[in-house]
């Protein structure tokens, strides 16, 4: 297993959760097209061919390999007879830098560490259990705690073999090392909070005993940006999911967001994605193809 060693808090404030596993021949909307850069994951090729362009990598895959994805843009293609297992998931840091980054994406033959299917094969069962129709964002569906936990400990169980496999191959978490302990629990913090809180510096500089300028300025130095804009990515990176992945209505979403008008919300969305929320969904909605495979 991984040999590098932190505190356990360290490794207890990685964020690890499955967000989508299929099965099945891979849709036409898919096999030809730009990947999106929000998830890590694995695809392994059960049929056909895979080619994945991503900066100056390039990997090709027949049947019976496996593709880890690195979490970076890029251009998929797929041939007109692929089948796939595809497991999306996330894995980052407090600081939402990802898990895994250094030596992927990567590519091996699924016989040389035949567990690893093994276990993503025993969460797709777990996953069709509690959600037969497939669904591109399982965080949006109601189930029971039971359910939950069986969901999450299929997750973990193949979580630690992909961790084994990787290190395997020499490819080792890619740990964002904070040297402000009082950053670090405010990331933790911050990761919490619920999507529709109302953000204030103030109240998080007093949580560690600093001015919120002074607050500010390590915050920026230990992350790379604000605190408010670190929390406002996290508020768009859930609002494109639910436009693009769910039915919920507008108005719901915006409540969910924190925001009480509607005008506010599509103000606020439209600034920084260029077009209003209506017209980020129907561009998913004409094209029937969600954020991701």
């Amino acid at each position: 297993m991984i040999s590098s060693q932190l505190r356990v808090r360290d490794w207890a404030s990685i964020h690890a959760d499955l967000t989508f596993i299929y099965e099945g021949e891979v849709a036409e909307c898919f096999r030809d097209c730009a990947m999106p850069e929000n998830f890590l994951g694995a695809w392994l090729i059960l049929r056909g061919k895979c080619r994945l362009t991503q900066g100056a990598t390039l990997i090709e895959a027949g049947a019976g390999q496996w593709i880890i994805l690195r979490r970076a843009a890029g251009w998929q293609y797929f041939s007109p007879d692929a089948r796939i297992l595809s497991i999306r998931f996330e894995a980052e840091w407090p600081d939402r830098k990802p898990f895994f980054d250094l030596g992927l994406s990567a590519c091996f033959p699924a016989t040389r560490f035949p567990r690893l299917e093994e276990k993503g094969r025993r969460l797709l069962e777990g996953v069709r259990r509690v959600t037969p129709k497939t669904t591109v964002d399982l965080k949006a569906e109601l189930v029971s705690l039971g359910e939950f936990l069986d969901i999450r400990t299929g997750f973990l169980a193949w979580f630690t073999e992909l961790c084994a496999t990787l290190e395997a191959l020499d490819i080792h978490p890619s740990r964002t090392m904070l040297r402000d302990e009082r950053i670090a629990k405010v990331l933790y913090n911050l990761s919490r909070l619920p999507l529709s809180a109302r953000f204030r510096e103030e109240e998080l500089a007093a949580s560690i005993g600093l001015q919120v300028g002074q607050f500010v300025r390590v915050f920026r130095r230990e992350v790379g940006t604000t605190p408010k804009r670190f929390f406002d990515e996290r508020r768009r990176d859930a609002c494109r999911r639910l436009l693009a992945n769910t039915d919920m209505p507008i108005k719901e979403i915006a409540l969910e967001l924190g925001y009480m008008r509607l005008s506010d919300f599509s103000a606020w969305f439209s600034a920084h994605e260029g077009t209003s929320p209506r017209d980020f969904r129907r561009r998913f909605r004409d094209t029937g193809k969600p954020m991701m495979l």
